[in-house]
């Protein structure tokens, strides 16, 4: 069944090219072609934003850990004890 398919698909898609093809599966493969392309740039975009901020938060993380990590000796920490 599924092979069936495969081959009407086929046949439709190779009858487009030559003297007898429709225009309009030409301007709807191109819109569909160019939605694609479109959805993946939008994909990228939105996967650097994520990479970018997680590298953003993971800096402050560590950043925070260096700050707690200060020498224990220091006096302004221990004043009251």
């Amino acid at each position: 069944m599924i092979l069936f398919v495969f081959f009407t698909i086929l046949s439709t898609i190779s009858g487009q090219l030559g003297p007898n093809y429709d225009p309009l599966f030409y301007d709807v493969m191109i819109y569909v072609i160019g939605i694609i392309v479109l959805i993946i740039i939008i994909a990228v975009i939105v996967k650097v934003v994520l990479v970018i901020r997680k590298k953003r938060k993971f800096k402050q993380y560590q950043e925070s850990l260096d700050d707690s990590s200060e020498d224990p000796s220091d006096e302004k920490k221990w004043d009251g004890i």
